[in-house]
C-alpha cells in the first residue's frame, strides 16, 4: 500500500509540474486576476485565421499552410528592448529557416504604425502581423492582461505606454511565444514560458521544422 501511494504521489506531482506554468507570474507583469495563459500545446490542431499585415496583405494561415510548415513568432512591441534583440538576431538567421521551407510569421498585439517601428530597428524582413482584435492572441492562449504596476514600470523605465501602443484602453500583451505548424495544421513544437526573456532559439526552430 505504501508503494502504491508513493508511485501514485509522484505521478501526482509530475501532472501538477506538467499543469503549471513552468515560472511563476510574478514580476512579468501577468494580472493573475484575470487568469494566466497556459499556451495550446504540441499535437493540438492550429487554429486557422485570416489576418491582415503591416503592408496591409491578407494571410490566411490554412492557405500559407500548403505551401509549407508555418513558424508563428508572438512579440510585445516595438518598445521592447529583448523582442528587438531577439527579433533582430532572428532576421540574421531568417535564410536557414526559409532553407528549411516554413514561413515566418510575427503576430503582434500593437499598431500596424507601432508595429513598422520593430521593423525599422530590427531590419526585420519576415512577415509581420498585428493583431488589433487580439484573436489570434486568444487563439493560441498567449494572451494576458497587464498589472498597473507594470505599466508603470515600462513608463518610467522606456517611456513608453503599452495600453497606447496597442491603441487600447486596457493592456494586455502576449507571452511571446514560438510555435510550428505542419503542414496538416497540427502545432509540431512549442517554446513558451512567462519569462519574457527566454525565447526560442535558431537551432530549436530548425531542428523542429518537418521535412
Amino acid at each position: 500500500m505504501r508503494v502504491l501511494i508513493f508511485t501514485f504521489s509522484i505521478f501526482l506531482a509530475a501532472q501538477l509540474s506538467y499543469a503549471q506554468p513552468s515560472n511563476p507570474p510574478v514580476g512579468y507583469g501577468i494580472d493573475v486576476n484575470f487568469g494566466v495563459p497556459a499556451g495550446l500545446k504540441p499535437g493540438d490542431a492550429a487554429p486557422d485565421f485570416t489576418a491582415k499585415t503591416v503592408a496591409g496583405n491578407q494571410v490566411v494561415l490554412s492557405e500559407e499552410l500548403k505551401k509549407g510548415p508555418v513558424v508563428i513568432i508572438f512579440y510585445r512591441g516595438e518598445w521592447c528592448p529583448v523582442c528587438n534583440r531577439y527579433l533582430s538576431n532572428f532576421q540574421d538567421s531568417l535564410s536557414y529557416v526559409a532553407a528549411a521551407g516554413a514561413k515566418v510569421l510575427a503576430i503582434t498585439p500593437e499598431t500596424p504604425d507601432n508595429a513598422v517601428k520593430m521593423i525599422d530597428k530590427t531590419g526585420a524582413t519576415f512577415t509581420v502581423i498585428p493583431d488589433p482584435s487580439e484573436q489570434i492572441m486568444k487563439q493560441y492562449d498567449v494572451m494576458f492582461n497587464v498589472t498597473e504596476a507594470y505599466q508603470q514600470k515600462i513608463r518610467n523605465a522606456l517611456e513608453a505606454d503599452i495600453a497606447s501602443n496597442n491603441d487600447k484602453k486596457d493592456a494586455a500583451l502576449p507571452v511571446p511565444a514560438t510555435f510550428i505548424i505542419s503542414q496538416e495544421g497540427i502545432i509540431v513544437y512549442r517554446q513558451f514560458d512567462l519569462d519574457y526573456h527566454i525565447r526560442a532559439s535558431v537551432k530549436d526552430i530548425l531542428d523542429h521544422i518537418p521535412d
